[in-house]
């Protein structure tokens, strides 16, 4: 009974986030991109355009990748909302992100290299959810920054594939640490999804 409460009051709070995310969610990825874009640029960093290269897809291990991704597939999980998501009334699940390296990578699979410096400071990516079970959001966001307010994209039951753009800032680099992290949020579980990550380019000095 309880399960099921939850379930029901999961997707009416899921939906009620996706329909408020929706045009102002674009508008406010949109207005951060520019944010990112005039503060890099204010800093002393240039935009580099590189030929897109997966760097991510969870389908496949990549000995480069936090474990266990570097030994074995590894689905997204669906986690319910952290505590920083105040307009969800609960369950609350610990924050738990995915760790992602982008800096000296090589392709998804361990080969050749994407061309990332250890110097860049963002990344401009292409993000797709691959086969999300349950409906959803999805964030990504430096390594060394709390939880963000603004979605990267709402991944739909049973959808496919789901894709967006964004640029993202990267934490301080360290070959031991990841460069940022990602989290698939849902209301109503069990729930997962394979992610790609395709870089298109960076911010570097």
């Amino acid at each position: 009974m309880t399960d099921t409460l939850y379930a029901s009051r999961g997707v009416a709070a899921m939906e009620t986030k996706r329909r408020a995310i929706g045009l102002t969610g674009i508008l406010a990825a949109a207005f951060a991109a520019v944010i990112v874009s005039e503060s890099a640029e204010a800093q002393g960093y240039q935009y580099y355009a590189v030929t897109p290269c997966r760097i991510v897809d969870t389908r496949y291990p990549n000995p480069f990748q936090p474990p266990p991704r570097n030994t074995t597939p590894t689905v997204i999980t669906a986690l319910y909302p952290p505590t920083s998501e105040t307009w969800w009334p609960g369950p609350y699940d610990a924050l738990n992100p995915v760790g992602i390296k982008v800096r000296l990578a090589p392709l998804y699979d361990g080969t050749g290299n994407c061309g990332v410096p250890s110097t860049a400071a963002a990344v401009s990516v292409n993000a797709s959810m691959v086969n999300g079970n349950t409906l959803g959001y999805f964030n990504m966001w430096p390594s060394n920054a709390a939880f963000p307010t603004v979605a990267t994209m709402i991944v739909g039951q049973g959808e496919t594939v789901t894709s967006n753009g964004a640029i993202v800032p990267l934490g301080p680099y360290s070959t031991g640490n990841p460069d940022m992290y990602v989290r698939y949020s849902t209301g109503q579980k069990p729930g997962s999804a394979h992610l790609t990550l395709d870089i298109t380019g960076y911010f570097a000095p």
